[in-house]
């Protein structure tokens, strides 16, 4: 039987990923946020706006595919830059307990996991924002002896455009990433799915030649997309469909 990780990516680090080599039909979701994602009031990986969306997929996953044993590491960041900004996260081990960790952790932790592995690995990561650059980072430097099944960006942006990038309207703040090797990335994966909005005007992502590239045409902002259902449906079902082969 196959064995299954979902990587949704959202900036963090999990510790305790080992902890689920155990059972014979796994899937491990991460989850991860872009800058100040992490929410003000509450500053932890469940006061994102994202999480009740991954909440409800997750739920409708369960019911779907009684079969799989679900896991989850949602992450989030504060005003740090990836990849070797600090990022708070939770997983489905420790629901209560946060955590933190960089990029490379993360990186290491999901290799080692692979490592130990007797069967192959269907992998697939999601981000937002940072995260979604991030999620890009992780098909770049994954090393896992198989394709990653699955890579879905949100609006990615580059850790190029910062605060005052932001501001005066630096060119890394209204197209996707750049200073990655997309070559590399989409060579690394089954599926590249990028979703991007272009009507927010202080930030933006753009489409991405290598991706399978989704333009939501509405007046939402960058802060809006992770949002919205739109996005969570299309996601839900590539999930599905890579889950029921």
């Amino acid at each position: 039987m196959k064995k299954i990780i979902f990587v949704l990516a959202f900036g963090v680090i999990f510790t305790g990923i080992s902890a689920l080599a155990t059972p014979a039909s796994d899937v491990l979701f991460m989850v991860m946020g872009g800058r100040t994602s992490c929410g003000s009031a509450r500053p932890t990986p469940t006061s994102q706006a994202m999480y009740p969306q991954f909440s409800a997929m997750l739920k409708d996953l369960r019911i779907r595919l009684p079969a799989q044993h679900f896991h989850y590491l949602v992450s989030c960041l504060n005003s740090e830059a990836p990849p070797d900004g600090t990022a708070v996260y939770i997983t489905s081990e420790e629901p209560t307990k946060e955590q933190t960790g960089n990029a490379e952790d993360m990186r290491k932790q999901v290799e080692k996991f692979a490592s130990s592995s007797k069967e192959s690995l269907a992998t697939f990561v999601i981000g937002h924002s940072y995260g979604g650059w991030l999620a890009m980072y992780m098909g770049e430097n994954l090393r896992l002896g198989h394709s990653i099944d699955g890579i879905f960006t949100v609006d990615p942006i580059s850790p190029e455009c910062d605060p005052s990038g932001f501001i005066f309207g630096a060119a890394a703040c209204h197209q996707a990433p750049t200073d990655l090797d997309n070559k590399a990335i989409q060579k690394s994966t089954n599926l590249w799915m990028n979703y991007y909005q272009d009507q927010d005007a202080w930030l933006h992502a753009s489409s991405i030649p290598e991706a399978q590239n989704v333009h939501f045409q509405y007046r939402g902002q960058h802060t809006q997309i992770d949002i919205d259902p739109r996005l969570w449906s299309s996601i839900n079902e590539k999930v599905k469909a890579a889950l029921s082969n």
